[in-house]
Protein backbone atom coordinates (compact mmCIF):
# COMPACT_ATOMS: atom_id res chain seq x y z
CA UNK A 1 0.00 0.00 0.00
CA UNK A 2 1.02 3.86 -0.59
CA UNK A 3 -0.42 6.62 1.40
CA UNK A 4 -0.99 10.36 0.82
CA UNK A 5 -1.69 12.42 3.91
CA UNK A 6 -5.16 13.78 4.00
CA UNK A 7 -3.43 17.45 4.18
CA UNK A 8 -1.46 17.11 1.05
CA UNK A 9 -4.48 15.51 -0.48
CA UNK A 10 -6.90 17.99 0.17
CA UNK A 11 -4.42 21.16 -0.40
CA UNK A 12 -3.35 19.91 -3.93
CA UNK A 13 -7.36 19.00 -4.94
CA UNK A 14 -7.75 22.37 -3.55
CA UNK A 15 -5.67 24.19 -5.88
CA UNK A 16 -7.29 22.13 -8.82
CA UNK A 17 -9.76 24.32 -10.53
CA UNK A 18 -11.05 21.54 -12.55
CA UNK A 19 -10.90 19.18 -9.08
CA UNK A 20 -13.25 21.86 -7.36
CA UNK A 21 -15.65 22.00 -9.88
CA UNK A 22 -16.34 18.74 -9.61
CA UNK A 23 -16.48 18.81 -6.01
CA UNK A 24 -19.01 21.14 -5.86
CA UNK A 25 -21.47 19.65 -7.87
CA UNK A 26 -21.27 16.51 -5.96
CA UNK A 27 -21.51 17.96 -2.38
CA UNK A 28 -24.51 20.01 -4.02
CA UNK A 29 -26.22 16.47 -5.31
CA UNK A 30 -25.66 15.60 -1.61
CA UNK A 31 -27.31 18.83 0.20
CA UNK A 32 -29.25 21.29 -2.90
CA UNK A 33 -29.44 23.87 -0.04
CA UNK A 34 -25.51 23.62 0.63
CA UNK A 35 -23.49 27.03 1.00
CA UNK A 36 -20.27 25.12 0.07
CA UNK A 37 -18.18 27.10 -2.83
CA UNK A 38 -15.44 25.42 -4.72
CA UNK A 39 -12.35 25.36 -1.95
CA UNK A 40 -14.72 24.46 0.69
CA UNK A 41 -16.69 21.62 -1.18
CA UNK A 42 -13.43 19.61 -1.84
CA UNK A 43 -12.79 19.18 2.29
CA UNK A 44 -16.79 18.58 2.84
CA UNK A 45 -16.67 16.10 0.19
CA UNK A 46 -13.42 14.68 1.53
CA UNK A 47 -14.80 14.36 5.04
CA UNK A 48 -18.20 13.29 3.60
CA UNK A 49 -16.37 9.97 1.93
CA UNK A 50 -14.47 9.46 4.86
CA UNK A 51 -17.48 10.05 7.47
CA UNK A 52 -19.69 7.36 5.49
CA UNK A 53 -16.65 5.10 5.19
CA UNK A 54 -17.17 5.94 1.32
CA UNK A 55 -13.21 5.92 1.65
CA UNK A 56 -11.00 4.55 4.48
CA UNK A 57 -8.83 6.66 6.04
CA UNK A 58 -5.39 5.24 7.68
CA UNK A 59 -3.22 6.13 10.82
CA UNK A 60 0.23 4.54 11.15
CA UNK A 61 -1.96 2.17 8.25
CA UNK A 62 -4.33 1.34 10.75
CA UNK A 63 -7.98 1.99 9.23
CA UNK A 64 -9.68 4.70 11.58
CA UNK A 65 -13.45 3.43 12.54
CA UNK A 66 -14.51 7.15 12.98
CA UNK A 67 -12.64 10.04 11.41
CA UNK A 68 -15.24 12.31 13.41
CA UNK A 69 -13.45 11.32 16.66
CA UNK A 70 -10.37 12.20 15.28
CA UNK A 71 -10.54 16.38 16.37
CA UNK A 72 -8.18 19.11 17.98
CA UNK A 73 -8.92 20.61 21.17
CA UNK A 74 -6.73 23.58 22.40
CA UNK A 75 -7.25 26.57 25.11
CA UNK A 76 -4.65 28.63 22.43
CA UNK A 77 -6.34 29.48 19.49
CA UNK A 78 -3.00 30.72 17.58
CA UNK A 79 -2.08 26.92 17.70
CA UNK A 80 -5.19 25.85 16.36
CA UNK A 81 -4.64 25.61 12.74
CA UNK A 82 -0.79 24.60 13.19
CA UNK A 83 -2.32 21.54 15.69
CA UNK A 84 -5.06 20.85 13.17
CA UNK A 85 -2.50 20.89 10.41
CA UNK A 86 -0.52 18.19 12.68
CA UNK A 87 -3.71 16.19 12.81
CA UNK A 88 -4.23 16.25 9.14
CA UNK A 89 -0.87 15.03 7.98
CA UNK A 90 -1.20 12.25 10.31
CA UNK A 91 -4.27 10.66 8.44
CA UNK A 92 -3.82 9.29 5.47
CA UNK A 93 -5.32 7.86 1.77
CA UNK A 94 -4.25 5.10 0.44
CA UNK A 95 -3.69 6.03 -3.38
CA UNK A 96 -5.06 3.36 -5.20
CA UNK A 97 -8.62 3.25 -3.21
CA UNK A 98 -8.27 7.07 -3.28
CA UNK A 99 -7.87 6.90 -6.88
CA UNK A 100 -10.23 4.06 -7.46
CA UNK A 101 -12.97 6.59 -5.66
CA UNK A 102 -12.31 9.86 -7.91
CA UNK A 103 -12.54 7.72 -11.30
CA UNK A 104 -16.44 6.07 -9.55
CA UNK A 105 -17.37 9.42 -8.96
CA UNK A 106 -16.43 10.77 -12.37
CA UNK A 107 -13.15 12.94 -11.81
CA UNK A 108 -10.29 13.42 -13.60
CA UNK A 109 -7.46 11.52 -11.89
CA UNK A 110 -4.93 14.31 -10.99
CA UNK A 111 -1.41 13.71 -12.42
CA UNK A 112 0.03 13.80 -8.60
CA UNK A 113 -1.67 10.74 -8.23
CA UNK A 114 -1.44 9.12 -11.25
CA UNK A 115 2.45 10.27 -10.92
CA UNK A 116 2.31 8.00 -7.45
CA UNK A 117 -0.29 5.33 -8.38
CA UNK A 118 1.22 1.62 -8.09
CA UNK A 119 1.01 -1.26 -10.41
CA UNK A 120 1.12 -5.05 -9.04
CA UNK A 121 3.60 -7.27 -11.26
CA UNK A 122 2.93 -10.67 -12.00
CA UNK A 123 4.89 -11.66 -9.03
CA UNK A 124 3.09 -9.72 -6.64
CA UNK A 125 5.59 -7.13 -5.94
CA UNK A 126 5.05 -3.44 -6.12
CA UNK A 127 6.05 -1.25 -9.15
CA UNK A 128 5.96 2.28 -8.60
CA UNK A 129 4.89 4.04 -12.19
CA UNK A 130 6.50 7.38 -11.03
CA UNK A 131 10.26 7.44 -12.57
CA UNK A 132 10.98 9.94 -9.65
CA UNK A 133 12.80 7.77 -7.84
CA UNK A 134 13.12 10.67 -4.70
CA UNK A 135 10.52 9.24 -1.76
CA UNK A 136 7.54 11.91 -1.50
CA UNK A 137 8.63 12.17 2.34
CA UNK A 138 12.03 12.95 2.03
CA UNK A 139 12.24 14.97 -1.38
CA UNK A 140 15.41 17.53 -0.52
CA UNK A 141 18.63 17.17 0.94
CA UNK A 142 17.71 17.81 4.99
CA UNK A 143 20.31 20.11 6.49
CA UNK A 144 22.21 18.88 9.70
CA UNK A 145 20.29 21.80 11.82
CA UNK A 146 16.63 22.41 10.73
CA UNK A 147 14.93 25.68 11.00
CA UNK A 148 10.98 26.79 10.33
CA UNK A 149 11.98 27.82 6.61
CA UNK A 150 13.46 24.31 5.74
CA UNK A 151 10.04 23.21 7.28
CA UNK A 152 8.45 25.98 4.51
CA UNK A 153 10.46 24.85 1.49
CA UNK A 154 9.96 21.27 2.33
CA UNK A 155 6.33 21.14 2.53
CA UNK A 156 6.11 23.65 -0.95
CA UNK A 157 8.42 20.91 -2.68
CA UNK A 158 5.72 18.16 -1.34
CA UNK A 159 3.04 20.04 -2.62
CA UNK A 160 4.54 20.91 -6.40
CA UNK A 161 5.48 17.38 -6.72
CA UNK A 162 2.22 15.85 -5.75
CA UNK A 163 0.77 18.19 -8.44
CA UNK A 164 3.28 18.26 -11.01
CA UNK A 165 4.64 14.84 -10.71
CA UNK A 166 8.12 16.42 -10.53
CA UNK A 167 10.57 18.73 -8.51
CA UNK A 168 10.43 22.66 -9.09
CA UNK A 169 13.06 24.09 -10.50
CA UNK A 170 14.61 27.04 -8.69
CA UNK A 171 12.56 29.75 -10.33
CA UNK A 172 9.45 27.50 -9.85
CA UNK A 173 10.10 26.95 -6.70
CA UNK A 174 10.27 30.45 -5.41
CA UNK A 175 7.38 31.42 -7.41
CA UNK A 176 5.41 28.55 -5.43
CA UNK A 177 6.03 29.94 -2.00
CA UNK A 178 5.58 33.89 -3.29
CA UNK A 179 2.05 33.03 -5.05
CA UNK A 180 1.06 29.52 -2.79
CA UNK A 181 2.80 29.04 -0.15
CA UNK A 182 1.82 25.58 2.04
CA UNK A 183 -0.90 26.48 4.31
CA UNK A 184 -0.39 26.65 7.70
CA UNK A 185 2.25 29.08 8.63
CA UNK A 186 0.97 32.89 7.96
CA UNK A 187 3.77 33.45 5.14
CA UNK A 188 3.00 37.36 3.70
CA UNK A 189 5.03 38.66 1.06
CA UNK A 190 6.86 41.60 1.27
CA UNK A 191 10.20 43.02 0.26
CA UNK A 192 13.09 45.15 2.39
CA UNK A 193 15.71 47.33 0.52
CA UNK A 194 14.57 46.66 -2.68
CA UNK A 195 14.67 43.06 -2.19
CA UNK A 196 11.52 40.53 -2.62
CA UNK A 197 11.19 38.50 0.83
CA UNK A 198 9.13 36.25 2.91
CA UNK A 199 7.75 36.78 6.44
CA UNK A 200 5.92 34.39 9.27
CA UNK A 201 5.54 35.39 13.05
CA UNK A 202 7.94 34.31 14.85
CA UNK A 203 10.76 34.21 12.77
CA UNK A 204 13.52 36.00 10.75
CA UNK A 205 12.34 36.82 7.17
CA UNK A 206 13.63 34.92 4.02
CA UNK A 207 14.99 36.95 1.13
CA UNK A 208 15.20 35.85 -2.55
CA UNK A 209 18.94 35.49 -2.15
CA UNK A 210 18.74 33.45 0.59
CA UNK A 211 16.11 31.27 -0.47
CA UNK A 212 18.31 30.91 -4.01
CA UNK A 213 21.36 29.66 -1.27
CA UNK A 214 19.25 27.58 0.38
CA UNK A 215 17.65 25.88 -2.41
CA UNK A 216 21.50 25.06 -4.01
CA UNK A 217 21.76 22.91 -0.48
CA UNK A 218 18.33 21.40 -0.55
CA UNK A 219 18.15 20.69 -3.96
CA UNK A 220 18.85 16.52 -4.65
CA UNK A 221 19.90 16.57 -8.04
CA UNK A 222 22.96 19.24 -7.00
CA UNK A 223 26.54 17.34 -6.41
Amino acid sequence: MKFISYFDAQEAFENDEEFKDRALVLIKKLDDESTYTGASAVSGLLNYWSSERELKVYERSTIVDDINDCYVTTDNPNLYAKATRVLYKSLKFDVKELTDKLRSEGFNVPAFLLAQAETVASDGTNKNINTNTIATTNLLKAPTRQDNWFDVIADMTTVFHNTHGKLPNEAQAWGQLWTLPPAGYAIKTGTDKGEDNLTMPGVSPLSKSAFFKRWKKYNPDKP
